[in-house]
């Protein structure tokens, strides 16, 4: 899983839309929404800032998610 798949698994597990997502993220919406899409290629920086805004470890962002079987 990539970790912009991630990004949207934890989004929708948090039950955020991309813009609330964005504005826990301190980025704005379009931002948020070209990093979901992989539109753009990220900077430590702002992997920490979506860490942040998640509440989770810059790792877990491209952690596989768990599965239950």
């Amino acid at each position: 899983m990539s970790g912009c798949q991630n990004l949207r698994r934890l989004r929708t597990a948090k039950g955020w839309t991309q813009e609330q997502a964005g504005e826990h993220c301190r980025m704005p919406m379009q931002q948020y929404q070209r990093t979901e899409s992989e539109s753009v290629n990220l900077t430590f920086t702002t992997l920490a800032r979506i860490a942040e805004g998640f509440g989770v470890d810059v790792a877990a962002l491209f952690a596989a998610a768990d599965t239950k079987e």
